[in-house]
């Protein structure tokens, strides 16, 4: 069987360095490297002057240095979402959190209603799936399915960010999508990855419920 396809495996940007994707959207990568991450998480920040930050990314305060560092004069980070609950995407949003006191958004995790049994020897080699639970995850504010955020600060008479939520569950069962439709991007977090194939990783992740999303 050939090969047809090649992702692409190019680092988009230098690890930690803010990067202007198009008007109104910033991306970090992350310092974590892995085949879980490939070259790092992405942090992205939305808006200017009120800023929204998407994936705080891990537990390295070292990436939340560069995170406030990315703002310009005159910015502030209004709140910070978050795509799911494993260590590469979450636990970065409790040490903004700390720093600059602003309110944590994140899907709560979903009932599963045709997860299997998984493999017990898959259960002993990866407790909490393959990524690894942020079991200390605990949002401001929970999200349904279309629920909108929008900035209380206003640019050019109108919000300076807004978010919808689309639940995504499936990678994790707490999995949720953000669409910014001033700026037409969808952040897809791991549910869908520009350079593999998501992971899927029981008993928390679901293929059923992946390809239903």
């Amino acid at each position: 069987m050939t090969r047809d396809y090649q992702f692409d495996l190019r680092p988009g940007c230098d690890a930690g360095v803010p990067l202007r994707l198009v008007p109104g959207i910033r991306r970090i990568v992350a310092r974590n490297p892995s085949a879980m991450t490939f070259t790092g998480t992405a942090t992205y920040l939305l808006g200017s002057g009120s800023v929204a930050v998407i994936d705080p990314g891990p537990r390295h305060p070292a990436h939340i240095d560069r995170i406030l560092g990315a703002l310009q004069k005159g910015e502030r980070i209004e709140a910070v979402f978050v795509t799911h609950r494993h260590l590469d995407h979450s636990p970065g949003a409790e040490l903004l959190r700390a720093r600059i006191s602003t309110p944590v958004y994140a899907a709560r995790p979903r009932p599963a209603t045709s997860r299997g049994a998984p493999p017990p020897e898959l259960l002993a080699a990866h407790p909490g799936g393959g990524e690894g639970i942020d079991h200390g995850f605990s949002p401001d504010r929970t999200l349904e399915d279309g629920d909108l955020v929008e900035s209380e600060f206003l640019s050019n008479g109108q919000p300076a960010w807004s978010i919808r939520a689309i639940l995504t569950p499936g990678h994790l069962d707490d999995h949720v999508c953000f669409a910014s439709e001033r700026h037409a991007a969808l952040f897809t977090g791991d549910h869908v990855m520009g350079w593999s194939s998501t992971m899927v990783s029981p008993p928390e992740g679901d293929k059923g419920i992946y390809v239903e999303s």
